[in-house]
């Protein structure tokens, strides 16, 4: 079987904090601005290669971590490529975890049925509200309207909801000063995940200019202040305060 993969790393520290052997998926259904490896975002020839050579470089990344990290790119794009890679993980006695943006509910389903998958990481862009989130993700390239990509990244959560005792959930939302950055925002998100037992993390955008970005507008946006995230944060908690809330620096 052939699959899509863009790069892989041999260990790494995702965003979680876990030392991670690490394979990005070629291939995503968002376009956000401010995605910092546009390069993965297509489905390029060049990224096409056997999963027995991913399997070999994953054996050894083996002898130096014990959890491998599938992110992208939109890993669950590809799904058959995805569970036999996990599927193998699991037979080489390594944890999976998965970075996604929640949009493809039939794969993560898969994977949490069979037991290949120890740790979700569900990347929240915006607020569930069409006009929003297109406006960041221009998810409506890629052949489905904004509703029924919404539509789907609820039903996956509501699919996490009765697993979040099989699996271990984290979310992430990146704070944008003009983009994604008002209170009212962050409520809307809050609202959509105040019943899970997960942390969320509050990112700090902040241009790298070393790293291409898919908006080139948004190199010359000041990060978010420290002051300016714990106000989001002590603002959510204070409606929620069930939510186990972080703030990271970039």
């Amino acid at each position: 079987m052939q699959a899509y993969i863009a790069s892989t790393i041999p260990v790494t520290l995702d965003w979680s904090g876990r030392n991670s052997f690490v394979v990005f998926f070629g291939g995503c259904d968002f376009r956000c601005r401010y995605c910092f490896v546009p390069q993965f975002l297509d489905f390029k020839n060049e990224y096409l290669v056997d999963l027995k050579e991913v399997k070999k470089a994953i054996k050894a990344g083996s002898q130096i971590v014990d959890n491998v990290l599938f992110t992208g790119g939109e890993p669950c794009l590809q799904r058959e490529a995805l569970v036999e890679l996990a599927r193998f993980c699991k037979k080489e006695n390594l944890k999976v975890t998965l970075d996604t943006n929640a949009t493809r509910t039939d794969t993560v389903e898969a994977l949490i049925k069979e037991k290949l998958v120890d740790n979700i990481n569900v990347d929240l862009k915006t607020p569930l509200a069409p006009e929003v989130f297109d406006r960041l993700t221009k998810s409506r390239t890629f052949f489905r309207s904004s509703e029924e990509i919404i539509a789907s990244i609820k039903g996956t959560l509501d699919l996490l909801r009765k697993y979040q005792d099989k699996v271990f959930i984290e979310f992430k939302t990146v704070i944008i000063p003009s983009y994604i950055f008002k209170k009212e925002d962050l409520l809307q998100i809050a609202e959509l995940i105040k019943d899970f037992d997960a942390r969320w993390v509050l990112q700090q955008f902040e241009p790298d200019g070393e790293r291409q970005l898919v908006d080139k507008n948004l190199m010359n946006i000041s990060p978010p202040t420290k002051k300016f995230m714990e106000n989001l944060r002590d603002t959510c908690q204070k409606k929620y305060p069930g939510l186990r809330i972080d703030i990271r620096s970039s």
